[in-house]
């Protein structure tokens, strides 16, 4: 049983968080046509996706906003049994 206290309702527990139900249907995600320069601040620097990637025990990251692909998954270079503790 998952719990999001105390944001749970907002979060769409009715609605079978985190899974949904199974009748409604996927939303289609469509591609931005330019891909932005991301950047996020964190220790009192700009930093970028690439940055985060090079920090985090991340394989792939997907930015969407407002049903809009902005960054697609980005893949580090790691080896299968690392992946599975990722």
């Amino acid at each position: 049983m998952a719990i999001a206290a105390p944001d749970e309702e907002l979060l769409g527990k009715s609605k079978g968080y985190p899974m949904g139900t199974r009748d409604e249907e996927p939303s289609p995600l469509s591609k931005a046509a330019a891909e932005p320069a991301l950047q996020y601040r964190f220790g009192g620097r700009a930093n970028t996706i690439d940055d985060y990637l090079a920090h985090q025990r991340t394989t792939e990251l997907l930015v969407v906003k407002d049903g809009q692909i902005l960054a697609p998954g980005a893949v580090l270079p790691r080896s299968w049994p690392s992946r599975r503790r990722s």
